[in-house]
């Protein structure tokens, strides 16, 4: 079997499944269970991020596939992950360096974390623009001390997608 066979299978079972749960949410009692579905919710996220990421966005063959976004459930303890949300865990963790906000390998690999999530989260476009500047800016000390970071990422946004 290859790849595109592989995929096919993919999509196809995602969206039994993804059907599936759009009619048991349906219910005005809905609530997820981990023991009942077999699975977690994080781990439904990232299928659903997977099936995102598989098929474009803009594929108007797709429109009958019913995604359902469980984002509004969010778990206890537990953050949304977007690119936000990473953003201020970086403003949070840099520390400075002379006239220089820099981060430390161990913040690093947290915010590399964070974004790998994002993309099984099916945000892949985001997640990949987030990991070229963390690369290309943070890592590489370019952000002055004092300067936002998320000031700094839309300000480098406008750049580097024109």
């Amino acid at each position: 079997m290859n790849d595109e066979e592989k995929k096919e299978l993919f999509i196809s079972a995602f969206t039994v499944a993804s059907k599936c749960l759009n009619s048991v949410t349906q219910y005005y009692c809905f609530k997820w269970d981990n023991q009942s579905f077999g699975l977690t919710e994080h781990k439904w996220k990232q299928y659903v991020g997977a099936f995102k990421n598989l098929t474009d966005s803009d594929d108007s063959s797709r429109d009958d596939v019913p995604v359902v976004d469980l984002y509004s459930t969010k778990l206890q303890g537990t953050e949304i992950i977007d690119s936000q949300h990473i953003l201020n865990l970086i403003g949070e963790k840099t520390t400075v360096e002379g006239d220089n906000q820099t981060i430390n390998d161990e913040v690093l690999r947290l915010i590399n974390e964070e974004i790998e999530d994002l993309s099984n989260l099916g945000k892949d476009q985001q997640s990949k623009l987030l990991k070229r500047f963390v690369d290309k800016v943070l890592v590489p000390g370019e952000i002055p001390a004092g300067v936002r970071i998320d000031d700094e990422f839309n300000k480098w946004k406008k750049i580097f997608t024109v």
